[in-house]
């Protein structure tokens, strides 16, 4: 009887393990954003993909993201930083940035991926996003 308890416990503990894994490895890669809502500094914001183009790459431990205007024709931001991701959470911490007020924030997300869509809801005390992303081959 002890070594069934063991069993299942190893069991679970290694299920455990490797869904957060799995999650992990389903964000790794090259995503565009498709769509972008919500809400900064108490005034209501949007975009989509016919207004700018923004490309975030991620890493098992970093990410960075660029944001390209289409209408100016010009790089409107770039960042970099380190990457959380714990089962549905993830996290960003951005460590460089062109826009300096932006270093040492930290932005926190629900995140769900379903194929090559990537949504995720959530932000930091005055931004609060939903973002659809879909995968680049």
């Amino acid at each position: 009887m002890k070594y069934l308890f063991i069993l299942t416990a190893t069991f679970f503990l290694t299920a455990n393990i490797a869904d957060a894994q799995v999650s992990k490895n389903n964000i790794v890669g090259t995503w565009r954003l498709v769509s972008q809502k919500g809400i900064y500094g108490g005034n209501p914001i949007s975009s989509d993909s016919s207004k700018i183009y923004q490309v975030k790459v991620i890493t098992p431990n970093k990410f960075m993201f660029t944001v390209y205007d289409k209408d100016t024709d010009t790089l409107s931001m770039s960042a970099q930083g380190s990457v959380y991701v714990n089962g549905h959470t993830y996290k960003e911490t951005i460590t460089h940035a062109t826009s300096k007020d932006m270093i040492g924030r930290s932005f926190t997300y629900s995140s769900s991926v379903a194929g090559n869509k990537w949504r995720i809801k959530g932000g930091a005390k005055d931004l609060e996003l939903e973002e659809t992303w879909v995968k680049i081959k």
